[in-house]
């Protein structure tokens, strides 16, 4: 039987629906493991600050640079509403034990995980997007305006993810345009775990 693969590393642009797609996953019965990226901005309603996310101060923030404790291709300034705040991901050997029947590990490099493949030549690459540009456009504005975010920088960067063709530096493209459960199902079988049963309730929901 093929080992699966268990250390995935997932980008894609704003409205692409990541994170939406990850508790689809999690919907369907899979245990999965999210690498956290460490992030300054304040925590909105609603984050689970121990799942893609750990939110920090300044000052702590600071603390863990100082000492080296970033992966360097991953840290990086985000403007939000005219603040900015830094985010970045911890190195390899300071990541926390896998916890006992983990299903998949999952890491949101960004666009940095394309510099990590020689640190992690097991991990395969998903880069998650939609066919259609008005898609993104619409779930990105929906989900700011749903935060009282300005969406222009978000979507500016939609728009360089289009002009620089980023996905096709990735293993694999997968389009989130039909349910969220049906991308997490692609992922699955990308990375070689079982097949789910369809569960009754709706992910948007939990």
């Amino acid at each position: 039987m093929k080992k699966p693969i268990t250390h995935v590393g997932i980008n894609g642009p704003p409205g692409a629906g990541k994170t939406t797609v990850l508790r689809a996953l999690e919907h369907l019965g899979y245990k999965i493991h999210v690498i956290p990226r460490y992030y300054t901005r304040p925590k909105r309603p609603g984050e689970e600050s121990e799942k893609e996310y750990r939110f920090v101060t300044e000052e702590q923030f600071q603390i863990l640079w100082d000492d080296k404790f970033f992966i360097p291709g991953t840290i990086r300034q985000v403007e939000v509403n005219g603040k900015t705040y830094r985010t970045a991901i911890l190195k390899r050997k300071i990541w926390l034990p896998t916890p006992k029947g983990t299903d998949l590990v999952v890491c949101l490099f960004g666009r940095g995980g394309l510099n990590h493949r020689r640190k992690f030549p097991k991990m395969k690459l998903v880069f998650i997007s939609s066919r259609s540009l008005e898609t993104l456009k619409a779930r990105l504005t929906e989900r700011c305006l749903m935060h009282g975010i300005d969406p222009t920088r978000k979507l500016e960067k939609i728009k360089r993810y289009e002009q620089l063709g980023v996905e096709k530096y990735y293993d694999v493209v997968i389009y989130n345009d039909g349910t969220p459960e049906q991308c997490a199902r692609q992922i699955a079988r990308i990375v070689g775990l079982p097949e789910k049963p369809t569960p009754n309730s709706d992910p948007h929901t939990l």
